[in-house]
């Protein structure tokens, strides 16, 4: 799995904001969150992360 996805997900769950929070700020569905937090999907779009990532207030960006 890849590194980027449990830092996702650890900032979220360190936001304090509950799983429907997160999401509905996302303007993601709240079941694609729930199985990526439950880890039954392991990984998300880069676009989904990005809206996540936005809204725990952390930056995801490529290094080359």
């Amino acid at each position: 799995m890849s590194n980027w996805n449990n830092i996702v997900r650890k900032a979220i769950r360190d936001s304090g904001l509950t799983t429907y929070t997160v999401a509905k700020r996302a303007k993601i569905p709240v079941s694609v969150l729930q199985r990526f937090m439950s880890e039954k999907a392991k990984t998300l779009t880069l676009d989904t992360a990005t809206k996540l990532a936005d809204v725990v207030g952390i930056e995801l960006r490529i290094v080359k």
